[in-house]
């Protein structure tokens, strides 16, 4: 009797201590699986907050550039209206020069149509004239032009960059500039009459 209730004693000792060990089990699989759930989370959570920095970085690079492009615009279509006023200004300048000058020098005009000058060769006089007086102009401003961007370069830090083509259309349009305005003084020099020429004091 004394054996089988130890006996029994020991199968019950056995099944309360199978019982725990799978209670135990079950609390650790269930700690281990919410772990690990938490570490999901945290790992999408951080993806999140990468995702929404680079996009909000992207934004503000979009932004940034989209404002650059805007003020470089802005400024493109500012010098391009100042360079055409100053056009403008410079070309009726010239013209008016060349008034004077063939006002001043009809009877130098008179003289030279009376001797061996075609009408021909004082308006091409008068023309190479203005063309030189406009790229005097263009050569000066273009100095002007160079040293103005390096002065911007050393004392603001801004990259500045003169291309060689810049250069040339600036002494082309000076030049284009220089003709279209002394083709009419030219034109009023070759067209005096030699006789009154003579005559004008």
């Amino acid at each position: 009797m004394q054996s089988l209730a130890l006996i029994q004693v020991v199968e019950e000792t056995l099944t309360q201590n199978r019982q725990r060990l799978t209670q135990d089990q079950g609390f650790y699989q269930a700690g281990t699986r919410s772990k690990i759930d938490v570490a999901k989370a945290e790992v999408d959570l951080a993806n999140a907050r990468a995702n929404h920095i680079n996009a909000l970085y992207d934004y503000k690079v979009a932004e940034a550039m989209s404002t650059a492009e805007a003020s470089a615009n802005v400024m493109t279509i500012l010098l391009r209206d100042i360079a055409s006023i100053s056009l403008l200004v410079g070309g009726i300048g010239i013209m008016n020069i060349m008034l004077v000058s063939v006002t001043e020098r009809t009877c130098e005009i008179g003289i030279r149509l009376a001797v061996v000058a075609r009408q021909k060769d004082i308006l091409y006089q008068f023309l190479t004239e203005a063309l030189v007086l406009s790229l005097i102009g263009g050569i000066i401003g273009i100095l002007l032009g160079i040293l103005a961007s390096e002065l911007i370069a050393r004392f603001l830090s801004w990259p500045t960059l003169i291309a060689p083509s810049a250069l040339l259309l600036s002494s082309t349009f000076a030049a284009a500039v220089g003709i279209f305005f002394g083709f009419y003084p030219a034109r009023k020099a070759a067209k005096l009459d030699p006789i009154e020429a003579l005559r004008y004091e």
